[in-house]
């Protein structure tokens, strides 16, 4: 699945200076998406995309610390695992949370892809061939289940159709089957 979010934000931010670093910001932000997890998408994303920025030309500590920030979405956008876990301690409302972190975790995907942007200008780091229309939308028809889950996920809890914890069931067998 992650591959699969990769090479969409590829084809469509790719072009733009530092485009691999605002694939991994707004790769990053999809899959937080989808796990929840700080922690789970920084290891499923930065064995990918770490080496692909230094392969072309990022340096070492940059490619990291981008991952690094980027991988923190997980926690702020729903489904997150420490707003289930506050929820469920606290007694709050987990849908209401999930709403809550949704404006939140958007701006901060804008301001790191922005911050990444500035950056990449600034150090001269460079930005991949612009991807054809043709080759955007088999990238998309390609990531259209990955895409998805958020939306199966989330629409399920806020359905009512299952709970928080049902949910990531869900997700582990929605993942297995794409």
């Amino acid at each position: 699945i992650s591959k699969r979010l990769i090479n969409f934000a590829n084809a469509m931010t790719g072009h733009i200076t530092g485009g691999i670093g605002l694939v991994v910001v707004i790769s990053s932000m999809l899959f937080a998406a989808i796990s929840g997890s700080g922690a789970a998408t920084v290891a499923a994303l930065g064995s990918i995309l770490i080496p692909g920025m230094i392969n072309r030309g990022y340096h070492r500590n940059y490619a990291g610390a981008v991952q690094a920030v980027s991988g923190e979405l997980g926690v702020i956008i729903p489904p997150s695992i420490p707003m289930i876990l506050y929820g469920i301690s606290t007694e709050t409302s987990i849908s209401d949370m999930f709403i809550a972190g949704i404006i939140p975790g958007l701006m901060i995907s804008l301001t790191l892809a922005i911050t990444v942007y500035v950056i990449a200008k600034r150090r001269g780091y460079p930005s991949e061939k612009r991807a054809t229309w043709p080759e955007r939308f088999k990238a998309f028809r390609e990531a259209i289940l990955a895409l998805l889950m958020p939306v199966i996920i989330l629409g399920g809890i806020y359905g009512g159709i299952f709970t928080p914890t049902e949910a990531a069931v869900v997700a582990v067998a929605y993942a297995f089957i794409v």
